[in-house]
């Protein structure tokens, strides 16, 4: 599991291509069917493991694609947000301001005018 560790894929070893020829021809040595029996058995198993892992793959790249365009979403989702609040914040500073001036005007025109709480 350390070649996984170092960025290293363990590849399965090239089997011999194998030629029905004079000079090799496996069937007349004794054993021969067994090994290729063997030899069977490896490939299938591999064929196997094969299409687990590229099934694995294909769910987990899947599952990648689905989480991202839920991010995406988001994203928006908290754009929009944040472009309703700045609105909203424009405007209520717009509001301060407009009371502010309320209040000085409300301020500058008590100073003008007598004090007519005494009851003079």
């Amino acid at each position: 599991m350390s070649d996984a560790k170092s960025g290293e894929r363990r590849k399965r070893p090239a089997a011999p291509a194998k030629q029905l020829t004079e000079s090799n021809a496996e069937v007349d040595q004794p054993g021969a069917q067994a090994q290729s029996d063997d030899n069977d058995s490896y490939d299938d198993d591999y064929a196997m493991k094969r299409q687990r892992n590229n099934a694995a793959v294909n769910k987990t790249r899947q599952k990648k694609r689905q989480e991202e365009q839920i991010t995406q979403a988001r994203v928006q989702e908290l754009k929009d947000e944040n472009t309703k609040l700045e609105r909203k914040l424009e405007s209520m500073r717009r509001e301060l301001e407009l009371l502010k001036e309320m209040v000085v005007a409300c301020a500058s025109g008590r100073r003008s005018e007598p004090d007519s709480s005494n009851g003079s």
